[in-house]
């Protein structure tokens, strides 16, 4: 990120810039996914049963966790995209 070189001090120079591993970001996740996909799988196999109160709750709380859990999915790949450590000379940046 172009913006964190401006936070460098007087003779001070960036050595190495990296971000976190995806594993990382796997780990946060993975709950998330596991929910979206038994979310998807619930409301395939509601739509294609008979129509009552029931399945229509059902429909409604699996579209919920998917639309939440592909919301904390995003969010959680945009921070990490958006995340990057700097080692300079003298110290270490997190931007």
């Amino acid at each position: 990120m172009s913006y964190a070189r401006n936070l460098l001090s007087r003779g001070e120079e960036v050595v190495f810039e990296s971000r976190q591993h995806w594993f990382a970001v796997l780990g946060q996740t993975w709950p998330f996914v596991i929910g979206a996909v038994l979310a998807f799988a619930v409301l395939i196999w509601s739509s294609t049963s008979d129509s009552n109160t029931i399945l229509q709750i059902l429909q409604i709380v699996s579209l919920v966790v998917l639309i939440v859990s592909g919301a904390r999915i995003a969010l959680t790949i945009w921070g990490w995209r958006n995340q990057e450590y700097l080692v300079t000379t003298r110290r270490l940046i997190k931007a």
